[in-house]
């Protein structure tokens, strides 16, 4: 089973809350090219495993509703093969690069990020959403194979876009973390993996602070 958490607060600001939940559930039924990238993506996962859809449109605060979603990822995954796997609205994937991911997983029990390009402005360079370990002069990255080519590598954290994750890690990163737990609106105690701070004056957003929060235990790899 794969668990997929996406986030769709532009269309839920768009047409409304529970509107914006059926509306994800109606492009799932009839999918082209007008569907949102997110849901393009989930209907090619769909193809690989079961499929448990969770999405928040209406949050404001995405490091809370992405500690929400990996809670309830945490609740719903049973076997040790499930996989959280998190996918932003404007994201796509294709069908080869996602069933890599999911076997990168499963073969470590660890994250799995697919590098994309970051949204910036005309005058900034363009960059990829994702941070590799150096290399040292005279040395070459090293990469594992995969099946039909697919090839992944030591990486030290990257945007939540597209990042899965196995059951396994899921749980490491949770056991880690589970000193940082906070009570939400609705009464019930989460961990703040999402959650931002200052880690010597510079500002971690809520994806790298997730990262940093990931215990030495957890492979983390990136396409």
């Amino acid at each position: 089973m794969i668990f997929v958490e996406t986030h769709t607060y532009a269309l839920g600001w768009a047409m409304g809350i529970d509107e914006a939940a059926e509306e994800i559930h109606r492009q799932l039924q009839v999918t082209d090219n007008h569907s949102l990238p997110c849901v393009r993506t989930i209907k090619r996962l769909q193809t690989l495993d079961e499929v448990c859809l969770w999405t928040d449109s209406g949050s404001t605060r995405i490091a809370e509703s992405r500690s929400r979603g990996f809670h309830q990822a945490r609740l719903t995954m049973r076997e040790p093969s499930d996989i959280w796997f998190s996918v932003d609205d404007d994201c796509e994937a294709t069908f080869e690069s996602l069933k890599w991911m999911l076997e990168a997983v499963r073969d470590r029990s660890g994250i799995c990020i697919a590098p994309y390009w970051a949204r910036l402005s005309n005058e900034r360079t363009p960059g990829i959403n994702c941070n590799l370990p150096p290399v040292a002069d005279g040395e070459r990255r090293v990469f594992r194979k995969l099946s039909n080519g697919g090839l992944v590598t030591a990486a030290n954290y990257g945007g939540m876009g597209l990042v899965a994750t196995s059951k396994a890690a899921v749980d490491l990163i949770a056991e880690h973390n589970q000193y940082i737990g906070y009570i939400d609106t609705e009464g019930t105690e989460r961990i703040p993996l999402f959650m931002e701070y200052l880690d010597n004056r510079f500002w971690l957003g809520e994806d790298l602070a997730f990262f940093r929060r990931v215990p030495p235990s957890v492979t983390i790899e990136a396409l």
